[in-house]
Parts: structure tokens; sequence; C-alpha cells
């Protein structure tokens, strides 16, 4: 049913022009553990164009919302108050595994952010940063940029307000 209801909407399961591959990564992974291997009933296949799109982020959602520990048929997509108690607990720990890697997606999505000074300059997330599971210098600075940026407490780290700015400024 997955499969016809993505024929049915006509999405684009290869590269588009001006997709990222990067991108195209993450959503084959969202596909392929979320919807093919778990089986989260609310989850539909998300596009494989390599765009970050509407479709896109509510099946990130989605996957984060399974990551944090909320049960199968309560995952239903939204930034509501079982997503952000999640966030609060789990997601602002030492992340490892599928959540580290959904994090440093999110981060991804929302690359590139600014570098203070005058003029600003763009500053891209490394797609090296994404599969790995060390705190490396070029992810830590991204992730500093973007919450000096976003104008949000500079920690470097995961915390709930980082979250909630990846979530909703892609």
């Amino acid at each position: 049913p997955h499969i016809v209801k993505a024929l049915m909407r006509m999405d684009q399961f290869r590269l588009v022009p001006r997709g990222d591959i990067n991108i195209q990564n993450i959503q084959k992974r969202l596909n392929s553990r979320y919807v093919a291997g778990i089986g989260i009933p609310a989850m539909g296949l998300v596009p494989c164009d390599g765009i970050y799109s509407r479709d896109v982020q509510q099946g990130f959602m989605m996957a984060i919302q399974y990551e944090l520990g909320i049960a199968l048929n309560s995952i239903n997509g939204y930034f509501g108050p079982g997503t952000q108690a999640g966030l609060r607990g789990v997601g602002s720990g030492t992340l490892s595994g599928n959540l580290r890697y959904l994090f440093r997606s999110a981060c991804y999505f929302n690359s590139p952010t600014m570098l203070p000074g005058d003029p600003q300059i763009p500053l891209m997330y490394r797609p090296d940063d994404i599969n790995t599971d060390t705190a490396t210098t070029t992810h830590l600075a991204w992730v500093r940029a973007f919450q000096q940026f976003s104008q949000i407490p500079v920690t470097g780290t995961n915390d709930y307000t980082t979250w909630a700015q990846l979530l909703v400024s892609s």
C-alpha cells in the first residue's frame, strides 16, 4: 500500500535536478528503517528525490518520535507535548546511533548557517559528519554557528532549544 500511495501522489524516488545526494541518502534511510523495517503505522514512504520537503519533514518527525521512545500507535509527526518531553529528556543527553544520526541530519537540512561577522559567511554542514559518532570540530563549529545565528544559547550541544530550532527553522 505504501508503494501504491507513493505512485498515486507521483512522488519521485530518484535524484532530481538540483536534488542533493546526501538528502537523498537520508530519505532512503528513513524509508528503509522506519517504513519498511519498523513499519510506523502513520508513516508513508517519503520521496527520495534529494529535495527537503514537507513530506520529508513529517516522516523525519515520525522517525524522531520513534527514536525518543514514543509508542508506535502514538506517532503522528507533530511537534507536540510528547515529542517536546522526549527531546528535553533523551534527546538532550548524549546521543548515539539513530537519534544521533537524526540530529546530524537535521543539521544538514538546515545548512548553510551564517558565520557571525561582517560580511556574514555561509557555513555548510559537512556530509561526512552525518554518519560519524565522533564530535568532530566541524560538527561542533557548525552547531555553535547555527545557535549564534538563531540567537539561542550557544552550547554546542543537542539541547532542547537547538532541537526545536532545527525542527522548525529548516
